[in-house]
């Protein structure tokens, strides 16, 4: 039975997201330079698949911004108390016991500080980092909320700012050596809320095809630019040049710009209209969060435990799949356990 309520590019953008998450992490040589087509094969990975994170910022302003017309305040912070909190807690843990019987974290040697500090700076698995932000993000849309009562302009506004002090002026400032004072950055987009704001406008507002291919070119010159630029200013001086790197860089903000309006803009019926492929692709939106969570342990199994190369070219496309179809079959096995499945929601 379909969910008439329910935003089916949404769906989509969650899985091809997880996805990508899954192979930058399964991407590792791309933050190791050597002048190797290896290295180079892995930076288009690195380039291509880099609009994930951005997007699921950006869902997270699509589906959250308008809850004041479903919930209260109180009922969004206990939802995102549930869902998000409480699973980092216990999966930082359960990243921490298995780093423990692996011999990568000596706990007895830890004083209490230490222990929370690396709790604190996700240092028990460093991929869930995005949890903090994320935390921040929630703690900032009750607020916006309230601006889209009074008028959108003021989020339009918001975003415009956030753009060019936070994505493109310091780019343009390393680009010409010239040092940039961060006091400059509007502070009221400060990280990845930018990203909030615009999931959020994206889905409401309708562009015309002139103003939707003026952002796919945009997009594409993100791509051509990280990627052509990286690999330029790298073999030049020999290691890897970070200048178009960095998820509020312009680049960046281009790529999954465009990449949420493709989604949105493309013809899904045929999909839609099969109810079995439907009911497939709901189910398997329903366990990215879950793939998140859990993918990085099957990584390691198989790189650590299974001796794969990691280096080579098919660890990076068949590993890539095999990675993110166990993750799937392990998170869809763990919802059904009444009690596991609160840390998997």
């Amino acid at each position: 039975m379909k969910n008439s309520s329910r935003i089916f590019y949404y769906d989509l953008l969650n899985i091809t997201a997880s996805f990508c998450v899954v192979a930058m992490h399964c991407n590792g040589i791309v933050h190791y330079y050597s002048d190797s087509m290896a290295w180079k094969q892995a930076l288009m990975v690195e380039v291509l698949a880099y609009w994930a994170v951005p997007i699921f910022f950006m869902i997270s302003g699509a589906t959250l911004m308008n809850y004041r017309s479903k919930y209260s305040t109180y009922v969004f912070i206990k939802k995102r108390v549930l869902k998000t909190l409480i699973p980092f807690c216990i999966w930082s843990m359960i990243a921490c016991f298995y780093k423990c019987i692996t011999g990568v974290i000596d706990i007895g040697s830890l004083s209490v500080n230490e222990f929370l500090s690396m709790f604190l700076t996700s240092e028990f698995e460093n991929i869930y980092w995005f949890f903090l932000p994320l935390f921040a993000v929630y703690m900032c849309i009750p607020v916006l909320t309230c601006l889209i009562e009074k008028s959108e302009k003021y989020l339009w506004y918001m975003f415009g700012a956030g753009i060019i002090t936070i994505s493109i002026l310091p780019f343009l400032c390393k680009v010409f050596s010239v040092e940039f004072n961060s006091a400059l950055s509007f502070p009221l987009t400060g990280g990845y809320i930018i990203f909030v704001i615009e999931g959020y406008l994206l889905s409401k507002v309708e562009f015309s095809k002139r103003t939707r291919l003026v952002i796919y070119v945009l997009g594409i010159i993100g791509i051509l630019a990280r990627y052509g630029g990286t690999l330029y200013l790298s073999q030049r001086y020999n290691e890897i040049n970070r200048i178009f790197w960095g998820y509020l860089n312009w680049p960046s903000v281009a790529l999954a710009t465009a990449v949420f309006v493709f989604f949105k803009y493309n013809n899904w019926d045929s999909l839609k209209r099969n109810e079995k492929m439907y009911n497939v692709i709901v189910q398997i939106a329903s366990a990215s969060f879950g793939i998140y969570l859990t993918h990085i342990f099957v990584l390691h199994m198989l790189s650590d435990f299974c001796g794969i190369n990691t280096n080579v070219w098919q660890w990076r496309t068949i590993g890539v799949l095999i990675v993110y179809v166990v993750s799937l079959l392990i998170v869809k096995v763990l919802q059904r356990i009444p009690i596991i499945k609160i840390i998997i929601p």
